[in-house]
C-alpha cells in the first residue's frame, strides 16, 4: 500500500503537468519546430532541409517498444510513466553531411529560437495498456517534448499467439501509430509494425509463492513516416514512406526505417520497471524507461 501511495503521489502531478503543457498552444518554447524558418531559402535547399529534419523527428517520436513478448493478460491493466532520451543529429559535429545554408544547419533553420537542442530530446510519456481475450492487448500513449509545445499521441495493439507456452519463447506481433500534436506548421506521424521475442522468468521465495517476473526481450520494428507542412506561404512537398502516395521528386525509401530494440521488464507484485535501447542504423538512437503499476 505504501508503494502504491507513493507512486500515485508522483504520477498525479506528472499527468497534470503533461496535459497542461501539451495544451498551451500559445506558449513560446525555444525548441519548437517551425517550418516557416525555411521561407528565406530557395525551393531546393528548403526541401532538402525540411526532409532531413522530418526524418530525424520521425525517428525521435516513433513508437517505443517497452513491453515483453507476452501481454498483460485478458483482465490485465497497466499504467506507467515513461522517459525517453532520443539523440538526433542537430549539429555539424554529429553529422557533417547535414544540409547547410551559409553557416546554418537544417535544425537551426527549422527551430523557433534558431538554437536547436544540443543533441538530446527528452520526452516524458504516460502509457496505458489493457489486455484482451485471445492474447491481444491495446494501449495508448501521451508524451510531451521538453522545451516545446509539441506533444506525441499514440495508439497501438499487440497479439502474442504463443503466450503461456512455458517451453518456448513468447512472440508478439504489434502495430502502432504516433502522431505529432500541437505544432502550427507541421503535421506528421509514424506507423510501426514490430516483432518482439522474449521469455518470462518467474521467481520468488519458492515456486508456490513466486511473486516476481523478469522478462528480457528483443525485437525488430519496421517504420513508415509521413509529414505535411501547413500554414506556410511558400511551396514544400509533403513526404511519405508509402510509394503509391509519394509526390514526384520525393523518395519514399528515405522515410522508411528499420529499428532494432533490446530490453527487459521487471515486475514485483504490482510494481513494474522497464528499460530498453533502440538502434536505427544511421539514424536516431534512443533509450527508454518506464515505472508503472501492473494489475
Amino acid at each position: 500500500p505504501k508503494v502504491r501511495t507513493t507512486i500515485r503521489r508522483c504520477l498525479v502531478p506528472t499527468v497534470l503537468a503533461v496535459c497542461l503543457l501539451a495544451g498551451r498552444a500559445d506558449a513560446k518554447f525555444p525548441e519548437d519546430i517551425d517550418v516557416r524558418g525555411l521561407s528565406v531559402l530557395d525551393s531546393n535547399t528548403a526541401q532538402v532541409m525540411y526532409e532531413y529534419v522530418v526524418r530525424e523527428m520521425a525517428m525521435t517520436i516513433s513508437p517505443k517498444a517497452l513491453s515483453p513478448g507476452e501481454t498483460v493478460g485478458s483482465f490485465g491493466f497497466e499504467f506507467g510513466l515513461e522517459n525517453t532520451l532520443a539523440f538526433p543529429h542537430t549539429t555539424f559535429e554529429a553529422d557533417d553531411t547535414m544540409p547547410r545554408w551559409d553557416d546554418f544547419n537544417a535544425w537551426e533553420m527549422m527551430t523557433e529560437s534558431g538554437e536547436p537542442n544540443p543533441g538530446v530530446i527528452y520526452m516524458p510519456t504516460l502509457r496505458l495498456r489493457k489486455g484482451l481475450p485471445y492474447s491481444f492487448e491495446v494501449g495508448t500513449t501521451l508524451g510531451w517534448m521538453l522545451n516545446t509545445r509539441q506533444s506525441v499521441l499514440g495508439v497501438y495493439g499487440r497479439w502474442a499467439p504463443q503466450e503461456g507456452w512455458r517451453n518456448v519463447p513468447d512472440v508478439s506481433l504489434g502495430w502502432a501509430y504516433n502522431g505529432l500534436v500541437g505544432n502550427e506548421t507541421l503535421d506528421m506521424g509514424v506507423f510501426e509494425f514490430d516483432v518482439t521475442v522474449g521469455y518470462t522468468f518467474v521467481f520468488g521465495l519458492d515456486k508456490e509463492f513466486a511473486s516476481a517476473r523478469f522478462a528480457p526481450f528483443a525485437g525488430l520494428g519496421f517504420l513508415s513516416s509521413h509529414a505535411k507542412p501547413k500554414n506556410i506561404e511558400f511551396d514544400l512537398l509533403p513526404v511519405t514512406g508509402w510509394a503509391d502516395k509519394a509526390e514526384p521528386g520525393v523518395n519514399p525509401a528515405d522515410f522508411r526505417f528499420t529499428k532494432i530494440f533490446v530490453g527487459f521488464t521487471l515486475v514485483n507484485n504490482h510494481f513494474q520497471f522497464a528499460f530498453n535501447g533502440e538502434l536505427i542504423p544511421k539514424g536516431v538512437q534512443a533509450i527508454n524507461m518506464r515505472l508503472g503499476l501492473n494489475y
